[in-house]
């Protein structure tokens, strides 16, 4: 069997699919890369199914015509696959639908399987502990958004930057993780970080009150899981699969989709008015890694049993 996950720039197409598996695939569609002609998430774009004529993220017309090529070559080598032989898994309900509509993957058997977070690494740890470590306010409300240097305009920080900058004054403590030029990163309420290793990020999550995510796309961001598992809840525009993580009452709150204005204002009335869910409501929420890794290897030994493979 052969397990397929995040897989742009990593395989050959032509070379890896130049004939027909001998043994089951199950491919993890991390992003949309695998059924496009080189983007990872299209936004409001619908090329990739209809060939990807005409990339509005690209302006040279070359680099449009290759990317319809790369289209092209991925439908021809999937077409090399029996339907029999492959399975997509999906991490949202929103990615499934997607591939479903696919020209290329759309005859294959799907299935959804969430992210899972493991929560003995994120975990909520002592406030004040992790205030002090990270040497910001000890009292006032924080919230945390991770840097927008070098990150996709996808991810929406430099816009919800901006629009935070238009207040005369934060009403709370801002804590950008990331080497952040931003000149709201000058003001006295707001703290920047530089990028920690994964084994400090609980101390990074269990410092603040609420976590910022203003992705205008995304399938199952760890961000979101990793900051409820820490007991911290989420607010987040309500679009892609990021909204089939925050319920908007145990674990986080949802704003109208790209309403950066009102999100701004919805940050603000959690933060002042202390009306946020309890700790551990919000990580009882969060699915855990053992209970994904459970589903994969039911996955598993469903496709293997029709190949007569051992799954141990």
């Amino acid at each position: 069997m052969i397990q397929l996950n995040w897989t742009s720039h990593l395989i050959d197409w032509a070379d890896f699919f130049r004939s027909s598996p001998e043994v089951p695939i199950v491919w993890r569609f991390a992003d949309l890369n695998p059924m496009t002609g080189g983007c990872h998430y299209p936004d409001f774009c619908n090329g990739f199914l209809n060939g990807c004529r005409g990339c509005p993220q690209i302006h040279d017309e070359k680099a449009k015509q290759r990317i319809a090529s790369n289209f092209r070559l991925k439908g021809e080598c999937i077409a090399r696959i029996p339907s029999e032989l492959m399975t997509i898994v999906a991490q949202s309900e929103w990615m499934d639908s997607l591939v479903a509509q696919s020209p290329i993957f759309k005859r294959f058997p799907r299935v959804i399987i969430p992210n899972g977070v493991n929560k003995s690494l994120f975990r909520r740890v002592d406030r004040g502990f992790c205030r002090e470590f990270l040497n910001v306010h000890k009292s006032a409300p924080i919230a945390l958004v991770f840097g927008s240097d070098g990150a996709p305009k996808r991810k929406g920080a430099h816009a919800l930057l901006d629009q935070l900058e238009k207040l005369g004054k934060l009403p709370f403590h801002l804590l950008i993780v990331g080497d952040s030029k931003h000149s709201i990163g000058r003001r006295p309420e707001v703290t920047i970080v530089e990028s920690l290793p994964s084994s400090y990020l609980s101390l990074l999550y269990s410092a603040v009150d609420l976590v910022l995510f203003p992705s205008l796309q995304d399938n199952c961001p760890n961000t979101v899981l990793e900051s409820q598992a820490c007991g911290v809840p989420v607010l987040a525009f309500d679009n892609s699969g990021t909204k089939e993580l925050v319920d908007g009452v145990t674990n986080g709150y949802l704003v109208a989709d790209r309403d950066f204005q009102g999100f701004v204002r919805k940050a603000c009335s959690l933060l002042t008015t202390q009306t946020l869910p309890p700790m551990d409501l919000v990580r009882r929420s969060v699915r855990d890694f053992q209970d994904m890794l459970s589903d994969y290897m039911t996955l598993y030994r469903k496709v293997a049993s029709m190949k007569d493979l051992d799954v141990s």
